[in-house]
């Protein structure tokens, strides 16, 4: 393994420093001290070529990297953890990292999945503080469900609650994701997962009946449509479907 050596020359000067790195020696004192010279040597060593090689990278690498993120264990000096990077490629790599702050923050979120029209709120034991994430309440409490031009500024609210949780920006300890996707694993944060399944007769009758179908805007033949999607996508038709079952 090399082993830098940080020497004991005056650092460069701050106007030879990117904004990136000034902003990194302000907030965290790991970069002050030898960074500028352990920085040189990694540029050195790579060339001064970004070594990401991103969608927007500018080949000329001008900062150095963290390959695995100090905080999940990397280490701050090992160079074989440092790499050189352009700033385009840094910059969309810290924000991947912002989106998957989630996985590390003190709220724990449960991602609660059930075909349309199934009342997927029953897997939710409340307590006060919790922040609970779901369309179809937010349409009913706005009084929008009956305005379909609406319903664009109401996901776009969705979205920024779900912006800061990815963050992990939330102070709630419980949160929890109501979705009727039958894609959500690979669309929302989780540490958790419940799947509301009625099964998909019983999915109908709630439709037909209008049970815990309000709020969601949507006709009787839309919603189900969409519970018809949701059986195929989850079981691959609607044969494996027929019969009732729960997995929480």
């Amino acid at each position: 393994m090399t082993q830098v050596t940080p020497d004991k020359s005056k650092p460069s000067s701050p106007s030879s420093k990117t904004t990136s790195t000034m902003d990194h020696q302000e907030r965290h004192p790991a970069y002050r001290g030898p960074w500028a010279t352990v920085r040189k040597q990694i540029l050195a060593r790579d060339a001064h070529t970004c070594q990401i090689r991103g969608p927007r990278c500018t080949t000329q690498a001008n900062t150095v990297d963290h390959i695995i993120p100090v905080n999940s264990g990397g280490a701050w000096w090992d160079p074989d953890n440092l790499r050189a990077t352009c700033r385009n490629c840094n910059l969309d790599r810290i924000d991947r990292k912002k989106t998957e702050a989630w996985r590390n923050a003190n709220t724990r979120i449960t991602l609660i999945i059930g075909p349309p029209g199934t009342d997927k709120t029953q897997a939710i034991t409340a307590q006060p503080g919790d922040l609970i994430i779901d369309y179809d309440s937010i349409n009913a409490a706005l009084g929008i469900e009956a305005h379909p031009d609406l319903h664009g500024p109401a996901i776009k609210a969705r979205g920024a609650i779900l912006g800061k949780l990815k963050a992990g920006r939330v102070k709630s300890k419980r949160a929890f994701i109501i979705s009727s996707n039958p894609k959500a694993e690979g669309m929302f944060p989780y540490h958790t997962i419940k799947i509301v399944d009625p099964g998909i007769d019983q999915a109908y009758r709630n439709i037909q009946g209008g049970a815990h179908s309000q709020g969601s805007g949507l006709s009787e033949g839309k919603q189900a449509r969409l519970v018809r999607e949701w059986y195929r996508v989850r079981h691959g038709g609607t044969a494996q479907a027929q019969t009732n079952s729960r997995t929480w």
